[in-house]
Parts: C-alpha cells; structure tokens; sequence
C-alpha cells in the first residue's frame, strides 16, 4: 500500500504531492512520461526529483525516486528550478526532437526572464 503523499514508505521513499509531467510524443504510449518533475513537501522544506526518457539516438533515461537525500527548499518553485536546471542541461547537449520539446515545456513551467536592464 501506497503511503499518503508526503509520507515515507518503510524504505525512505516520499510519495509526491505533486507530479509535473510531459507525455511521450507517440500515439498509444503506455510508458514513462518523455520528462517529469515529482514535488513533496516535507517538514524541512519542498524537494524535487526528476525522470527523462528519451527514445531516439541512444535511448537514455533517468528516473529516482524522492527521497531524504534529495535537498530540501524552502520554496515549491525553487524546487522545481533545481530540478528544470538540471533536466535543462542534460536536454541542452542533444540534438533531437525529444531534446527541444523538454526544453519547450521546461520553458513553459518556468519563463525565462528578461533582462530588464538591456534596454537601458
């Protein structure tokens, strides 16, 4: 049995309060997400893990679960720029269609902001 979300199973293990996810591009799929990001908060603080698959060129992928050894923010939303920054770099260096929709959607889930002095 599952634990409630933000508790630990007998292993360490957080169920997420919360699950950003970006779908596998193809019709039917019934795997892993393409990317997503888990969020829990603790009493320490927010923290995030996430998972990538990517299914072209070499077929890479990562996936962990939330754990105590993830850190700890004070924030949901530092949370998950640790997380998108990580995923960001790892997405960066391919070159594949799969690569530039994670950079998409991590672009949607956190804007990048404008320099507001180069207009000065």
């Amino acid at each position: 049995m599952m634990p409630a979300p933000g508790q630990k199973n007998d292993c360490g293990v957080y169920t997420p309060h919360e699950t950003l996810e970006l779908p596998m591009p193809r019709k039917g799929w019934r795997g892993m997400p393409l990317a997503d990001i888990d969020l829990v908060q603790t009493p320490e603080g927010w923290r995030s893990c996430f998972g990538y698959q990517f299914m072209t060129g070499d077929c890479c992928g990562r996936g962990s679960p939330l754990t105590d050894h993830d850190r700890a923010f004070p924030t949901r939303e530092l949370a998950v720029s640790h997380s998108a920054t990580a995923l960001r770099k790892i997405a960066a260096r391919r070159a594949d269609r799969e690569a530039k929709l994670v950079l998409e959607w991590l672009d949607n889930l956190e804007p990048v902001q404008a320099d507001l002095f180069a207009l000065l």
